[in-house]
């Protein structure tokens, strides 16, 4: 038998579709998905090594995808083939990704698990995890239909609009306006990428909404938001299934989008508009000195 870990920096469309069908495994068996950002595993452009592969006799067997998003901390995802579990391969992909992230000089880490699996009890407590928040993931295929909304209109943004923009999302967020500023500028450059503003008669750009195009005719909407002053009159439900309806006209078939589990009105506001848990994940922040220590 042979074993074998590959550490990448670019990704081919051979590797892209090795980890899809890894992770449709792991969905079939354990009932719930892995957290993995496709988007980016489809346009790396660092030359770090950010994914890990194990091949057992040249099958792909586990994979670790290790995602940077803050400068002193990075994110991780891993999956094992359900079949070859509990052979310690999960040890060997953290141990060697942990080994980037100190090469790297990162001092945090946020390890990305989905609910239920034994990971978040058993494997992260000797590394003393800090439980940082909890995501669901949600879906629909349909776009309800309400009568007696608002009248809303949505504009496409332009990078003239990219200061507004970053002030919006870094108050209702709670975010740095610098910070929130240039993650937004870097995501209108993306070509997958497009941003909208909100308008009601009388009153421009209360609002905001960003999407994301998937593969297979699938729309992620992300980053939405209405300015305080106008929150409470069903503008966000209106803003949201306009959203849909162009996107729908544009040919995208799914919809997708991410809410932290304790934002109950958000959640609400989503089942609305027809969106259904289709999963859900725990964020716990580890030390890298404290996983270092227990290899």
């Amino acid at each position: 038998m042979l074993k074998q870990l590959t550490k990448l920096s670019r990704l081919h469309k051979t590797d892209f579709r090795a980890i899809k069908n890894l992770a449709d495994l792991c969905l079939q068996q354990d009932g719930f998905r892995i957290k993995l950002y496709w988007n980016i595993l489809q346009n790396r452009l660092t030359q770090e090594f950010n994914d890990l592969f194990y091949f057992v006799d040249g099958n792909l067997v586990g994979y670790l995808g290790i995602f940077t998003f803050e400068v002193d901390e990075a994110e991780i995802s891993v999956m094992v083939h359900p079949k070859y579990r509990r052979q310690g391969i999960y040890k060997k992909l953290i141990s060697e990704a942990f080994l980037e992230l100190q090469q790297r000089k990162l001092s945090k880490c946020v390890c990305i698990c989905p609910q239920g699996s034994f990971i978040n009890e058993t494997y992260l407590k000797p590394f003393k995890p800090e439980y940082v928040f909890s995501q669901i993931e949600m879906t629909t295929k349909e776009i309800p239909i309400f009568e007696g909304l608002p009248e809303v209109q949505l504009r496409l943004a332009q990078a003239a609009d990219l200061p507004l923009i970053g002030k919006m999302g870094a108050e209702s967020f709670e975010s740095g306006y610098n910070e929130t500023l240039q993650r937004f500028t870097e995501n209108m450059k993306e070509k997958n990428r497009k941003m909208w503003l909100l308008s009601i008669p009388g009153q421009e750009n209360i609002g905001k909404i960003h999407v994301r195009y998937d593969d297979n005719q699938t729309a992620f909407i992300h980053d939405l938001c209405i300015i305080p002053a106008h929150r409470g009159k069903r503008y966000a439900l209106a803003m949201i299934l306009k959203m849909m309806q162009m996107l729908r006209q544009e040919g995208q078939r799914i919809f997708t989008l991410d809410v932290e589990c304790d934002n109950e009105g958000a959640l609400k506001l989503y089942e609305l508009c027809g969106y259904k848990k289709v999963s859900a994940h725990d964020y716990w922040r580890v030390p890298v000195a404290n996983v270092m220590k227990n290899m």
